[in-house]
């Protein structure tokens, strides 16, 4: 689709993942032992045919940038269309900046842009969505702006489009427009300085625009805080949510990599979890996360827990409701623990 123009918003407003985004931006950050954030929207957006897409980076973009590399990963390595990283400019590295600022100060970007729709999300956002459905929809019900609405998976049908009349918690960032009004958002929203996203500056003209929701199901809980962060990644343990997520029509692609197997070592116990390529296992893991490269040694415990790249765990250690940050040395014997709402979050 060479007439829709992806915009990805890799900064969230209220972060509230803390250390994840102390060294990376938002759209960097791991997920599911082998994935970033960002993989899921722009794996979505590449197989509903969009070729171009602007990655809107936040502050510490250089993890993003080495992951994306030329997109070619996800089939955007091409002379035309592909992906464009637009960093943070005009002091956009205070985090007190709200996203319409960031959406300003890239205006030239949008201006130059041929494509006549943009179609714009979070690049923080965790889904496996295929939008073309959405998109044909938009055209037909000759809507000013379609947003996507957050279906449960459990609910019946698919459910039908309707009319914005007001805020709905389900209404999501997710938004399908022309390029032209999107632009005429922005400038508006920022002249009078009273909006900071722009799903506030659609919110606040439901009586002037003709806004449509569209239901979809596929995208999970919005990720805003370490303790969702440790619940939605723990989820995927279950088989269901780990299908739904990805065995779905929308296949996940992510930065190639060469791992050899997890290898295990004397009598490791490991129950209920997803290790990574390159682990080394002597101890017991159960109900974890282990991203590739992590090593845990004899008699070491890990419970409930998600372990970054090349973390280090010594013999005798026991953690349980941990976020470990990547290359993190935990020492012999040393205990840390958290609770399920409350993970303990530790870096070196």
């Amino acid at each position: 689709m060479n007439d829709i123009l992806g915009i990805l918003n890799g900064y969230k407003e209220r972060d509230g993942l803390n250390g994840l985004t102390r060294s990376r931006c938002l759209s960097a950050v791991p997920f599911a032992g082998h994935y970033r954030l960002i993989d899921f929207m722009l794996s979505s957006m590449a197989h509903s045919g969009i070729s171009r897409v602007f990655v809107m980076a936040g502050p510490n973009p250089l993890a993003l940038m080495d992951h994306l590399a030329n997109g070619m990963d996800w089939g955007f390595g091409r002379k035309r269309g592909g992906i464009a990283l637009l960093p943070p400019v005009n002091g956009e590295w205070d985090t007190a900046r709200h996203e319409v600022a960031r959406f300003h100060s890239h205006l030239k970007h949008w201006q130059d842009a041929p494509q006549p729709l943009v179609l714009i999300a979070s690049g923080g956002e965790i889904g496996s969505l295929d939008f073309r459905p959405m998109i044909t929809s938009h055209g037909r019900a000759d809507a000013d702006i379609t947003v996507l609405y957050r279906m449960e998976e459990e609910a019946d049908g698919e459910g039908e489009p309707f009319r914005v009349q007001e805020e709905e918690e389900r209404l999501t960032g997710v938004m399908l427009m022309k390029r032209s009004l999107f632009i005429e958002l922005v400038q508006e929203a920022y002249g009078n300085g009273r909006e900071e996203t722009l799903r506030d500056a659609v919110l606040h003209r439901l009586a002037k625009l003709n806004v449509c929701a569209y239901p979809m199901k596929g995208l999970r809980p919005s990720i805003d805080s370490e303790a969702a962060y440790h619940r939605e990644s723990l989820s995927l343990l279950d088989r269901l949510a780990w299908n739904r997520l990805f065995g779905g029509p929308v296949p996940i692609r992510t930065k190639a990599g060469d791992c050899p197997p997890a290898h295990y070592r004397g009598r490791p116990a490991v129950r209920y979890s997803l290790v990574g390529g390159g682990c080394i296992i002597e101890g017991q893991v159960e109900s974890s996360i282990l991203h590739s490269g992590v090593k845990v040694g004899e008699g070491a415990v890990i419970r409930n827990s998600i372990i970054l790249d090349q973390c280090v765990i010594q013999p005798h250690s026991y953690l349980e409701n941990v976020i470990l940050e990547q290359r993190t040395h935990v020492e012999r014997g040393r205990r840390i623990a958290g609770t399920p709402g409350s993970p303990f979050f530790a870096c070196s």
